[in-house]
């Protein structure tokens, strides 16, 4: 549709930068009808685009691990979804309240399971509704354009729209003051985001920390999916986890939902150490309030990361390019 051309099932199998030529040589191995093919190229720059996370974030080496059957304890990124239960009364724990662990503790609730999730600290919650009506005041057609309202939003400095945010949370939390109080009288521990701002910056700063509610919160206010909050795991058993307060819940299943390693550390594995040395950290901000490594100097000469919804996508590619372009000219021009 876009006259791309693309590469399916290729991987970089070699790589390395000429800083005399300023090009890259990069190895692709590519499966084509089964057979390998290796193809060489030398680009002069180079995105990595491989989406706002790493690789998953898991420790192994909690203790007793693996005295729980390994098919049955896994990272959420390993979930296919849960097998019905059909009243066998099975039980599943989920460690973590953000996205992946609302979706994953609804699933099982679904599929006739006791679901317990595990909080270690706090998260913040939103509804659909309350969010949208923020948004509509603002990208709204019959106000302003979208690629205007685009601009503007990501034009505008990060230390005014943080507190622009931290309003609009103030709005949206009493919009939403039914459900974050019953999530509250469950024992779920709420935040309002960094320094009151709400999801926005968290995610930018963090790249999660919150749940926009579909579903799950009511199930948890209601009783039906139980909270285990601010409890370290002390030791996983062959029947279930061991908190740090002596409490033992019982499950069939364990899923850890604890998130994701940086984009720095996908490029590690990606183009290997000698070039994740020299990249600067992704995501959170920097001393001006600005977004680390996104589009804009990763820290090696030709190489970029790029990441982010297709509302970020739409505006932060054009100061990449604008960079490229002076780069580009730096190593050409005399």
């Amino acid at each position: 549709m876009l006259d791309l051309n693309i590469w399916t099932l290729t991987t970089i199998s070699k790589c390395s930068w000429d800083d005399a030529t300023g090009k890259w040589t990069i190895d692709l191995a590519r499966t084509r009808d089964g057979k390998m093919d290796i193809r060489t190229i030398f680009p002069k720059h180079v995105v990595q685009a491989t989406g706002h996370n790493g690789e998953p974030y898991f420790t192994p080496d909690i203790k007793g691990i693996d005295s729980f059957p390994s098919a049955r304890l896994m990272h959420s990124s390993k979930f296919k979804g849960a097998l019905p239960s059909h009243s066998q009364n099975k039980k599943a724990i989920v460690v973590g309240s953000c996205i992946s662990g609302h979706d994953i503790a609804k699933n099982f609730f679904d599929n006739v399971y006791s679901a317990t999730m595990v909080q270690h600290s706090s998260t913040l919650v939103l509804t659909v509704e309350s969010h949208a009506t923020l948004l509509e005041a603002f990208f709204n057609e019959a106000i302003l354009s979208t690629e205007l309202a685009d601009t503007i939003f990501l034009s505008s400095p990060n230390i005014l729209l943080k507190r622009y945010m931290t309003v609009n949370t103030a709005i949206q939390n009493n919009l939403d003051k039914k459900l974050l109080d019953g999530l509250i009288k469950a024992g779920f521990k709420l935040d309002r985001g960094i320094d009151g701002s709400g999801f926005w910056m968290k995610h930018i700063q963090r790249g999660g920390g919150y749940y926009i509610d579909s579903g799950c919160s009511q199930l948890i206010v209601d009783g039906k999916i139980k909270v285990k909050q601010g409890q370290e795991i002390s030791e996983i058993l062959p029947q279930g986890i061991k908190f740090t307060d002596g409490e033992i819940i019982q499950a069939d299943e364990i899923v850890f939902a604890t998130g994701y390693l940086s984009m720095r550390a996908q490029c590690r594995k990606i183009f290997g150490d000698k070039v994740a040395d020299h990249v600067k950290d992704v995501w959170g901000m920097d001393e001006e309030d600005e977004i680390r490594g996104l589009c804009r100097n990763s820290g090696h000469p030709g190489f970029w990361f790029m990441a982010g919804n297709l509302f970020l996508v739409d505006g932060t590619p054009k100061c990449s390019l604008c960079r490229s372009r002076r780069v580009r000219r730096a190593y050409t021009e005399p």
